[in-house]
């Protein structure tokens, strides 16, 4: 994941790499991608149809 040839494949369709030391920091980063979308989908008044 974290070679060039992988990332330039990836950006190609608007994606990008994580890489998470440890399981304690991967769940730092989800809980923290819960809270920013949360907010997100807060403000924005988003519904699922």
């Amino acid at each position: 994941m974290l070679s060039p040839e992988m990332k330039a494949s990836l950006s190609k369709v608007f994606m990008s790499v994580v890489v998470n030391k440890s399981p304690e920091e991967f769940q730092q980063f989800v809980l923290k991608e819960i809270k920013d979308w949360g907010k997100i989908v807060v403000e924005n008044n988003i519904k699922i149809e």
